[in-house]
């Protein structure tokens, strides 16, 4: 399990120049946040969106005889709230640029890839929320 590892190693791809970019600069610091992380007093004004979430729902073992291993899911979402899918695609484009098949700061990793993405309207009806999911692999 390197849950810990994998957070702070999705972080660094997701702080690049290339998704940050088309994020959100009214926090003051790269636009995103580890879930339930993110500034609640600015979370809800318009101005502080698009911003990215990530977690980890699922590590399940993928070990082999000679070494320990996992299979984590990680999760980001995309919060946007300019009324455009295309936007909202946009950034989830630039963030899967930046994570799938990408090199990551993890001891033993294997591959990370695309599981699956999916947008939709949030319940509030303001905000489109684009979830990818990723699989990443590793095996110390």
């Amino acid at each position: 399990m390197r849950t810990a590892e994998i957070l702070q190693a999705c972080y660094s791809q997701l702080t690049d120049a290339s998704v940050t970019s088309i994020l959100s600069a009214s926090y003051g610091v790269p636009a995103v946040f580890q879930v339930g992380r993110v500034p609640r007093n600015d979370a809800g004004d318009a101005q502080y969106f698009p911003y990215i979430t990530f977690s980890i729902p699922s590590d399940v073992d993928y070990s082999d005889k000679r070494a320990l291993g996992g299979t984590a899911i990680v999760q980001v979402d995309v919060w946007d709230r300019s009324g455009s899918a295309v936007a909202c695609g946009l950034i989830m484009r630039a963030a899967l640029l930046a994570t799938v098949r990408q090199e990551w700061n993890v001891t033993g990793f294997i591959t990370c890839e695309r599981e699956g993405t999916d947008m939709k309207m949030d319940p509030d009806g303001l905000t489109q929320h684009g979830l990818i999911r990723l699989r990443f692999m590793y095996l110390d």
